[in-house]
C-alpha cells in the first residue's frame, strides 16, 4: 500500500487529500523545476517578523501568524521569527521529518516539490497509524505548518483565487477551454475524484494544479 497526500491552498484550515494506491509516485518527478520565489523581505531582529506580519508578508499576514501560534516545535517557530524561510529550512525539515518517520518503522518516506507526499507500507499496515505517525513526526519535526505555508506562499504569493489561477492555466496549456472558471475547476476536480484521477497522471495538469503562475505551454 502507498499513500499519498497532495497539499493544496490555505495554511488555515488546509485542504489534504488522502489517497491510497498500489503504484509509485509519479506527481513528484512531474512538477515545474522553476517556481516562483518566497517573497523577499527584511529580516528584522527577534520576532518583529511576526509583530510586523503585514509589512513583511502582505496578503499572508495572518496564516503567518497562524502558523507561527500553532507550531509545536522550537525550531520551527524560530524560522518563522527569523524570516523568509529558504529552501535550505524547507530541506532541512523534510529531514527531519523522514528521519522521524523512519524512527517510527516508515522508512519508504519522500516528500516532494510543493509537499506531495509518499509514504508506502506493506497491505498490512492500517491507513490510520500512518495517519498518527505522520502528524506526529509533521509537528516534532516542525515540518507543520511551515513547509505547507512555504509551498502555499510559492504557490500563491498574492493570495488570489487560487482555483482562477489554475483554470487559467488549463486553458493556457489547452487542457481545458476559453472560459472555463475558477468554479468550474471547483465543480470538477475539488475532492481529488474520478475527474481529477482521470487527467492527474498528465503533467501539464499536474503543473498547473502546483504551479499555476509558473506553468506555460510555450515556455
Amino acid at each position: 500500500m502507498t499513500v499519498y497526500k497532495h497539499f493544496r491552498a490555505g495554511l488555515v484550515g488546509l485542504s489534504l487529500c488522502l489517497l491510497l494506491a498500489v503504484s509509485g509516485c509519479t506527481i513528484a518527478s512531474q512538477l515545474p523545476s522553476s517556481v516562483p520565489t518566497w517573497p523577499v523581505a527584511v529580516i528584522p531582529s527577534g520576532c518583529a517578523m511576526i509583530d510586523n506580519a503585514p509589512e513583511y508578508y502582505g496578503p499572508w499576514q495572518d496564516d503567518i501568524k497562524h502558523a507561527y501560534e500553532s507550531a509545536k516545535n522550537a525550531a520551527a517557530k524560530q524560522m518563522l521569527c527569523n524570516g523568509p524561510i529558504s529552501e535550505v529550512d524547507v530541506t532541512s525539515l523534510n529531514a527531519a521529518f523522514t528521519t522521524c518517520m523512519s524512527r517510527a518503522g516508515y522508512h519508504d518516506v519522500l516528500v516532494g516539490e510543493y509537499g506531495t507526499m509518499r509514504i508506502a507500507t506493506s497491505s498490512d499496515v492500517p491507513s490510520n497509524s500512518v495517519n498518527a505517525a505522520e502528524m506526529k513526526c509533521e509537528d516534532e519535526s516542525g515540518w507543520y505548518p511551515v513547509v505547507p505555508l512555504y509551498n502555499n506562499v510559492r504557490q500563491n504569493p498574492n493570495k488570489d483565487d487560487l482555483d482562477q489561477l489554475i483554470a487559467d492555466c488549463l486553458v493556457r496549456v489547452q487542457l481545458e477551454p476559453p472560459g472555463f472558471s475558477g468554479d468550474d475547476v471547483a465543480a470538477q476536480y475539488s475532492g481529488h475524484g474520478e475527474a481529477f484521477a482521470d487527467i492527474s497522471g498528465n503533467p501539464w495538469f499536474i503543473q498547473c494544479w502546483y504551479n499555476p503562475l509558473g506553468t506555460t505551454m510555450f515556455g
